[in-house]
């Protein structure tokens, strides 16, 4: 299985998202992997860099070790320059399991097997740039539910008619959230092939 977390912006607890379906799933054993435009220590000239951790010691890939993933990544690339990175991430999903990324931009290049989306009502900002992973979403993880951002008018309709899991930080998961991605396991095709043509996986 492919599940893909992506958000409307920064700091909103994707990441808590991520680490908190890793625990609830435990035999799910994921390849876990974040996906960052800021260049952690990529080489001048690279498009991208890509590490895989080995500590439960520090940063976002480190907690989803601490979490209970198999496997940890750290994929940094240049704004725009996602595409360059998909060999690489297709060998990782390749090597076949489950397998959840953090990231929106992804979208685009792969098709998810689920998709969730996490909206923070209190948060200010819903960047354009998350738009397209929000009309994808397969559900929603909706924090502080009482708040009425400015922003939210405009993406109200993306919530009707799909999954909406309500959650209060600093519980990103619900008991609901976890069975709901573990049927969606146990009902997931087979792992994510390599598309044919260029610049895509499907």
């Amino acid at each position: 299985m492919l599940l893909v977390v992506g958000g409307h912006s920064r700091k909103i607890g994707k990441s808590s998202v991520v680490s908190g379906l890793i625990a609830a799933l435990p035999g799910a054993r994921w390849t876990a992997i974040k996906i960052t435009h800021h260049r952690h220590g990529a080489s001048a000239g690279r498009p991208c860099e890509i590490r895989e951790d080995t500590s439960a010691a520090g940063g976002d890939t480190g907690r989803y070790l601490g979490a209970g993933a198999g496997r940890a990544f750290l994929i940094s690339t240049g704004e725009g320059r996602l595409a360059e990175a998909l060999p690489e991430l297709s060998k990782l999903l390749a090597a076949g399991g489950n397998a959840i990324i953090e990231s929106n931009g992804i979208v685009e290049f792969v098709r998810p097997d689920l998709l969730l989306f996490v909206m923070d009502l209190s948060a200010r900002e819903f960047k354009d740039s998350s738009r397209r992973c929000a009309e994808l979403a397969d559900a929603f993880i909706v924090l502080n539910r009482r708040a009425s951002p400015a922003w939210l008018h405009g993406v109200a309709h993306l919530l009707l008619n799909k999954p909406c899991f309500h959650a209060v930080p600093p519980s990103y998961v619900t008991g609901e959230l976890a069975t709901f991605v573990e049927q969606r396991l146990q009902e997931s095709r087979p792992p994510v092939a390599v598309s044919p043509g260029p610049g895509r996986i499907v």
